[in-house]
């Protein structure tokens, strides 16, 4: 008896852990997170040039 209501909860976790994986990966395409976070990589590069150029006077370095 222990053994089958341990084995259909873990059924019931199982199913609802894949179901909210499946909410995330709709939610983060919904919302088109990948395409959000490689925009702000691009400017972050981008004001790093501009900083090690206007305030460091190319002195910044590779970090």
């Amino acid at each position: 008896m222990v053994r089958f209501f341990g084995s259909l909860f873990a059924i019931l976790l199982s199913a609802t852990m894949a179901n909210a994986q499946a909410q995330v990966t709709l939610t983060m395409d919904h919302l088109k997170l990948s395409e959000l976070i490689n925009n702000m990589r691009t400017e972050g590069l981008e004001y790093a040039v501009t900083m090690n150029t206007e305030m460091l006077n190319g002195q910044g370095g590779a970090v």
